[in-house]
């Protein structure tokens, strides 16, 4: 459903769709939705001041007050960014260095309740993306959404060693909206000690990092993390090269260490997004083009490390991947764009050159590697290299970081629910050699199977009454885990309509909770074998080479 600010407002008058916050006053729309629901929404609430002019590459700062009542029917710009291969709607708010806002959503039937809040970090390889592109549905079941716009690319998270551009600008933008959280959502209806944060993709990594800072220490009380986890390889990099980030510094003009900061401040944003064109997508985050790294503030150490020595903010947490979330990155693809023919010479590369897991990889690691994801019945077949790629990237980045932060957590005291969404909608935009592939359940989550794609992600053409069927299942899952921390009727204060029992994560069973179009089933060990690759067999290699080198 597109929110038009032109529309008439359904039901509430313009006095009671002005909301009061410590900066001043915002006025909202009121607009008929799916299911009936009246639809509330305050667009475009900047959370703090314009991160432009001096205050790029700079900590967020407070947003300056304002006087007259603020005009919050029309969404704020979304972070400068390049175009993705990801099914965006890229015109949902402009694109502009001023980006640092955020949308709220309630829904009119819920204005007089209390409610918990669910505040959305967006996914996109902390690269792409905007919160203007998920409506707010969710909020017909009783919580207030917020959704998030932070500093993307180069502008976010650049760091160069020895200088002061320490990185980790877009995690400090969320720190910052989830404190604009704590201090307004109250007048809202939101209730500040029942903050859920969810995201997914980088999003969720985010997520988990969060769980890692003290900077967010009490900023949110649950964590929905979907398809990202504290050791997803391509949200992180700390490098040892003291040259880092110079490569890029010198792309844009600026060779000068000692006016490096007032340099940069001066170049265009077409500058920053043209030095960080991802030739092989999200396989160059990382080593070539920055994300999170360790800073001394929002993390103080590797989030590996931090994660084992039990320095994590313990929340309940809900946890969780697609079944083919490896699909974020097609071998195809990048054959295209490398200008080759995919072929075992090509898969055989990419193993040696690219990073899958949050460790050093020696060559006898990634020998190992190549062996487990090798089809050796039929080594040259190009379907078969495809599918091998697709399960290698599914379980390196996803499913085994998955299950090892559920592992961990749960030793440290932190009650986990683990789950594999494993339906591929029948009209999926995407190639049926991708499965359910990174992003598929997004629209379940948001409701926006029942909903006119127009302004909001579009992963499929349509979805079918059994689809929008599960679309209600998901949501009622989440929202039942905001609000009570457990998402089955396990839990005697959860309505029995949930006919769910979804068991905590536990490591001798290793539960998790199977999403699909069949009654909801409990599994144990995610991915068997393939998992245990990584969790086993590749850290006693690791370790078998640390003895030898000593």
């Amino acid at each position: 459903m597109l929110i038009r600010t032109g529309a008439s407002a359904a039901s509430a008058t313009e006095d009671e769709l002005v909301v009061h916050l410590k900066t001043g006053s915002v006025r909202g729309r009121s607009q008929k939705s799916i299911f009936g629901l009246n639809l509330e929404y305050f667009l475009g609430i900047p959370y703090a001041a314009a991160p432009v002019g001096d205050l790029r590459f700079s900590p967020p700062q407070p947003v300056q007050p304002w006087e007259d009542v603020r005009d919050g029917t029309s969404y704020g710009a979304r972070c400068p960014q390049n175009e993705d291969s990801f099914p965006r709607n890229i015109t949902v708010g402009t694109m502009d260095e001023d980006c640092l806002f955020l949308n709220v959503f309630r829904a009119t039937k819920f204005k007089h309740l209390k409610l918990p809040v669910m505040v959305w970090f967006h996914g996109g390889g902390l690269y792409h993306g905007s919160g203007n592109e998920y409506l707010g549905l969710v909020c017909g079941y009783g919580a207030i959404v917020v959704t998030v716009n932070y500093r993307l690319g180069l502008l976010g998270y650049l760091n160069v060693p020895g200088s002061d551009i320490k990185g980790n600008y877009g995690m400090l933008d969320q720190v910052a909206a989830l404190k604009w959280v704590q201090e307004n959502i109250a007048s809202f209806g939101g209730i500040p000690s029942m903050v859920t944060v969810f995201g997914q993709g980088a999003g969720a990594s985010s997520i988990a990092y969060h769980m890692l800072s003290p900077l967010s220490t009490g900023l949110f009380h649950k964590a929905i993390l979907q398809s990202g986890a504290a050791t997803t390889p391509y949200t992180f990099y700390s490098s040892k090269d003291p040259d880092y980030g110079r490569d890029i510094t010198k792309r844009l003009g600026c060779d000068d260490n000692a006016m490096l900061l007032g340099c940069l401040r001066q170049k265009n944003i077409e500058d920053f997004l043209k030095a960080s064109e991802l030739p092989r997508s999200v396989l160059d985050l990382g080593h070539k083009y920055p994300v999170v790294t360790v800073d001394g503030g929002f993390l103080t150490d590797e989030p590996t490390k931090l994660l084992e020595q039990g320095f994590v903010n313990k929340v309940p947490v809900l946890l969780g991947v697609n079944k083919n979330d490896g699909g974020i990155i097609p071998l195809s693809e990048i054959a295209r764009t490398l200008g080759q023919e995919v072929s075992s010479e090509l898969f055989s590369s990419l193993v040696k050159n690219a990073r899958f897991s949050a460790r050093e990889e020696s060559d006898l690691m990634k020998e190992a590697i190549l062996y487990q994801y090798t089809n050796h019945s039929v080594p040259d077949s190009t379907r078969s290299i495809e599918k091998q790629w697709l399960d290698l990237m599914t379980d390196s980045w996803f499913n085994a970081p998955a299950v090892h932060m559920a592992k961990v957590l749960v030793r440290g005291g932190s009650p986990v629910r683990l789950y594999q969404f494993s339906h591929r909608t029948e009209l999926t935009l995407y190639p049926e050699i991708l499965g359910v592939t990174h992003g598929e359940e997004i629209p379940y989550v948001f409701a926006l199977a029942w909903a006119n794609h127009e302004g909001t992600l579009k992963i499929a053409s349509s979805y079918n009454a059994v689809e929008r069927g599960l679309s209600l299942a998901v949501v009622l899952l989440w929202t039942n885990f905001v609000k009570y921390g457990s998402p089955g009727i396990s839990d005697p204060r959860i309505p029995t309509a949930n006919d769910v029992n979804w068991p905590a994560f536990t490591t001798d069973g290793e539960e998790y909770l199977v999403i699909d179009l069949e009654e909801p089933r409990v599994e144990s060990k995610l991915e068997g074998d393939r998992v245990v690759f990584w969790e086993d067999l590749l850290p006693s290699l690791a370790k078998g080479i640390q003895k030898d080198e000593l």
